[in-house]
């Protein structure tokens, strides 16, 4: 099953830097904003990118990020491709995208596809599913590994370095601004971003990140899975397909 990757690259021409290098990596899904949100258009809506703002929009997160080169980057200074992974990490299709929608408070942006590059009609998108949570509901978090230590610098790698991941859970808490899953096993770095499914395949949250050791004085929850739920993304992609409802520009 052919997945999704995002990567961000940077340059700072201030600092000396003459080529792109890798700002960070991570999962995304897509989803077609006509059937999550209330436009009424005869005309085809592109699909769009969802994938966390932390990864896209580091220097707004200190906390992440703490080194002090990170404040130099603007989001002028980004480049954010979307990439089409094969099985065994291959890349399929990799296009750039544009035009970041960020959230106001919640880490999650939304991506367009640039209007003379858009996704072939055999791209796979997702179906939200944004119905309350049953207690112990099994669930799939969909991402990337990194599969070697490898860390290519260079404006096009040409070695595949990530593999398509899929980890088994189930749901543990949940709450109308946070939920929570546990997992066969500790999801790593790249996974962030990616979609949570249900049984049926349907998204039904992002993964946001991973409770660290220590930081919550709950310790069942130390190494859980923090996901985004399926009503948050679709209030945020209610609001996206409103703006470009009202801006005209973006129904194709």
């Amino acid at each position: 099953m052919a997945t999704y990757a995002l990567t961000s690259w940077f340059r700072l021409p201030s600092q000396g830097m003459k080529s792109y290098e890798i700002l960070s990596r991570a999962s995304c899904f897509l989803l077609n904003p006509s059937e999550t949100t209330k436009i009424e258009s005869t005309k085809e809506v592109p699909p769009i990118v969802l994938t966390s703002q932390h990864v896209i929009r580091p220097f707004h997160f200190p906390k992440y990020y703490p080194e002090p080169w990170i404040q130099f980057i603007s989001q002028s200074d980004i480049k954010i491709f979307l990439e089409i992974r094969s099985p065994t990490g291959q890349i399929l299709l990799k296009t750039e995208l544009q035009h970041p929608h960020h959230h106001s408070s919640r880490d999650i942006s939304i991506l367009e596809f640039p209007p003379n590059s858009l996704p072939p009609p055999s791209l796979k998108i997702s179906r939200l599913n944004s119905s309350p949570f049953t207690p112990h509901l099994p669930i799939t978090c969909s991402g990337h590994v990194l599969s070697s230590q490898d860390e290519d610098t260079s404006s096009s790698p040409s070695s595949p370095s990530l593999l398509p991941l899929f980890v088994p859970g189930k749901l543990t808490y949940t709450s109308p601004s946070q939920s929570f899953a546990s997992t066969k096993k500790i999801l790593t770095m790249g996974m962030c971003g990616g979609p949570v499914l249900n049984n049926n395949n349907d998204v039904i949250g992002m993964v946001e990140g991973i409770v660290p050791k220590g930081a919550s004085k709950d310790d069942l929850l130390e190494g859980m899975v923090a996901f985004i739920g399926g009503n948050v993304i679709e209030e945020f992609v209610e609001g996206y397909g409103g703006k470009i409802k009202k801006e005209g520009v973006k129904i194709i």
